[in-house]
């Protein structure tokens, strides 16, 4: 790999294959013995006293879309480099032939084209050979070619190849406005690769010390349906999965991101498996089978997933000592604050979720139209709770149906023996 100096290097081997071929022209009579630049356009002298020469201009560097994605990702999950991609870019030029009298600028060009197509990959020996030490000097333009040496162009595990770019009237119409400089007859090439080696520690990983293949006969299990989408809680709840290649002695439930269940085998098959819940929260959650074998060594790894199913799981209010009264309590307003309910919900709500309160009129007067209240309740700051409080600012005496919704999952109604709303219910004073 060549180190930041490799575009300078670059530019300066390919100024010296144009004069050496220029000088092996043997043109002393008609060319002055010319000396190729590498300056911008607008540098050069035009005009009377203008000097025959070749000019080499670097105008454009575009990144190489062969090694653009060689040695990426180069950083871990956290961040630390795993790697030194190079930086691999590709070098535009323009090659402009300049002459005071008739004719030297095309002889130039042709010499510089020839040199160009004649070499069109430069040896490895033949770049080392351009910066061979030459008479010191303290000058700068001897300080930065002693530089350039150790650029490490000749070194590069690809050689730079230099095509021609053909340039329509329109491109170098541009290129020249840009360089607000007189025309001189041009012509494009492309220099192709230039790879930079990153600079800076990276972390390496140990050798691989055995590499084994396994080969399985498996079954993928598919979930075709959550039979309870909406799953109120309680203590001991189960849910019933219905698919293919449900039941297998190595698979578990995946809840979500975290916990995992084993099935319940003596009420499970292979279309149809129990699985008792493990503690969730309320609201969305998503379930999938996972089939954990062990490959090598210890312990069993996840190698095989079903889709995923979503079920909702409700929140439900508790009751004050068991069944029939509901752990709700009614707060009137204060001094500091407006009037509140209490309500004991199960599961635990969490800190992060979010909570509202569902009043709906109980029996509300002939021909009106039922009183309907949302209120949100506040953060609730610490470890999960299973008590909610939340004020009811500007609602009505009266008695009303409650609801606690969870994360969007609302807690159930109660039903009477004629299957017709009986509870939860708060009395508004």
């Amino acid at each position: 790999m060549s180190t930041a100096l490799a575009i300078a290097a670059t530019t300066k081997v390919l100024a010296q294959l144009l004069d050496n071929r220029i000088q092996a022209a043997n043109l002393s009579g008609i060319l002055e013995a010319a000396v190729t630049t590498a300056v911008p356009p607008d540098h050069v002298v035009v005009g009377a006293g203008e000097v025959p020469h070749l000019n080499l201009f670097l105008y454009e560097v575009t990144y190489n879309q062969g090694w653009r994605q060689a040695g990426l990702p180069s950083t871990d999950a956290r961040g630390n480099r795993t790697g030194r991609p190079p930086l691999a870019i590709d070098l535009h030029y323009l090659v402009s032939a300049y002459g005071e009298i008739d004719f030297q600028a095309e002889i130039l060009l042709g010499l510089g084209m020839q040199a160009f197509h004649e070499t069109p990959i430069p040896a490895r020996d033949q770049i080392r050979s351009v910066f061979e030490p030459s008479p010191p000097s303290d000058t700068l333009p001897h300080r930065i070619a002693i530089e350039m040496a150790t650029a490490g162009l000749a070194d590069q595990v690809e050689l730079v190849k230099i095509t021609p770019e053909p340039l329509s009237t329109e491109e170098l119409s541009k290129l020249w406005t840009a360089f607000q400089s007189k025309y001189r007859p041009s012509v494009g090439y492309r220099v192709s690769l230039v790879l930079i080696q990153s600079e800076g520690a990276f972390r390496s990983a140990l050798p691989v010390l055995s590499r084994n293949v396994y080969a399985l006969a498996v079954q993928q299990p598919v979930i075709e349906l959550v039979e309870e989408q909406m799953l109120p809680y309680s203590a001991g709840a189960a849910i019933h999965l219905r698919g293919q290649n449900l039941l297998s002695p190595d698979a578990v439930v995946r809840f979500g991101s975290g916990p995992e269940q084993a099935p319940d085998i003596l009420l499970s098959t292979s279309a149809r498996l129990t699985v008792p819940l493990p503690v969730l929260n309320a609201g969305l959650n998503s379930v999938q089978i996972v089939r954990k074998l062990v490959l090598g060594s210890p312990p069993p790894r996840p190698i095989i997933e079903s889709n995923v199913a979503a079920f909702v799981l409700q929140p439900v209010v508790k009751k004050k000592g068991g069944p029939p009264v509901d752990d709700i309590t009614f707060n009137p307003a204060t001094a500091s604050a407006p009037p509140s309910v209490t309500v004991k919900v199960d599961p635990p709500v969490q800190s992060t979720q979010k909570v509202t309160l569902l009043l709906d009129q109980f029996n509300p007067p002939p021909n009106s139209v039922p009183l309907g209240y949302q209120f949100d309740s506040p953060p609730l700051p610490g470890p999960p709770s299973d008590t909610v409080t939340v004020p009811i600012p500007g609602a009505q005496s009266g008695a009303y149906f409650l609801r606690v919704r969870v994360d969007g999952a609302q807690s159930p109604f109660e039903f009477d023996a004629n299957h017709a709303f009986s509870g939860p219910l708060v009395i508004v004073p």
